[in-house]
């Protein structure tokens, strides 16, 4: 990892923070969106999470600040989750780390990718922290690992980044049909298949594993808070509830799917009042104009 615009000897603690909480926290969100469908959650992480992110320096350079970064194999921090290489990314190692996961879904918010599942909103928050970075003195940041390609964050890919975080949807609860295709017992982990042959991951962490093993290979009705990709898809649902379909839930056979939010038109409102009679008001109207107005209104 090369820190380019500041020098190692003479470094800004305030730098030095930044980046850590960019790398630690951007490890530990990536990680648990593979995990748990989901960057970010009230209440205490647990404690794989903790270890791993456990990110340690191998290597310290005069000069620009360059870093040696070593992180240990998700499969071996939580081999009950991640030994399930369906829940991976297409394209993901399965000796991936939690920093692996980190620098694949910072490439893609790099180049603007809008519908990558290894964006959320909480991933994109994070990223968009490197622009502190900048306003420090920082000129660019690269973070690569060994036989993969590095990852290149400046001024306009930071810039590129926020205006992904500004267009991710909050998630939201609805509801899913489609048939229950995969299920992982260990953790829960499903995979929903739609009518039209596109699927849905998901984790049903608060239901009934009883209930989920009834409904495999069903038509089934999930429920929950779906998380959106920059692009408005549906990323992943983490299921409240889960139950057998009948034929009214025709209506939910559909991904959801919202409009990104800079994009979504504003609800227009009707004019009341005087704006009724006038438009915009005041305007040009007339005293007498005004009195009769308000009279009509009274």
């Amino acid at each position: 990892m090369l820190l380019e615009g500041v020098d190692a000897r003479d470094l800004a603690v305030g730098v030095l923070h930044d980046l850590c909480e960019l790398l630690l926290e951007g490890a530990q969100r990536s990680a648990r969106l593979v995990a748990e469908g989901r960057s970010r959650a009230h209440g205490p992480a647990p404690a794989w999470l903790t270890s791993a992110a456990d990110l340690r320096i191998s290597k310290f350079a005069p000069g620009s600040l360059d870093l040696g970064l070593h992180a240990p194999r998700l499969a071996d921090v939580a081999p009950e989750i991640f030994a399930q290489q369906q829940l991976f990314p297409a394209g993901t190692s399965a000796d991936a780390s939690a920093f692996d996961l980190f620098l694949d879904a910072a490439q893609d918010a790099a180049q603007g990718k809008r519908d990558s599942e290894r964006l959320d909103a909480g991933v994109l928050d994070t990223l968009g922290r490197a622009s502190a970075l900048f306003a420090r003195g920082v000129t660019r940041l690269t973070i690569g690992g060994e036989g993969r390609a590095r990852v290149v964050i400046d001024p306009t890919a930071a810039q590129t980044i926020r205006k992904l975080a500004d267009e991710t949807p909050a998630s939201r609860v609805t509801r899913v049909r489609g048939v229950l295709d995969t299920l992982t017992v260990s953790t829960k982990s499903l995979i929903l298949r739609l009518e039209d042959g596109r699927q849905l991951r998901g984790f049903a962490t608060d239901v009934a594993i009883e209930t989920l093993k009834d409904l495999h290979g069903k038509d089934a009705v999930l429920e929950g808070q779906v998380t959106f990709r920059p692009s408005g898809e549906a990323l992943r649902i983490q299921v409240e509830s889960a139950f057998a379909a009948t034929a009214g839930d025709v209506l939910w056979a559909q991904l959801p799917k919202v409009e990104p939010t800079v994009t979504r038109p504003r609800a227009s409102v009707s004019p009341a009042g005087l704006d009724a009679f006038f438009g915009k008001w005041p305007g040009d109207e007339t005293d007498d104009q005004l009195a009769k107005a308000m009279k009509d209104l009274s």
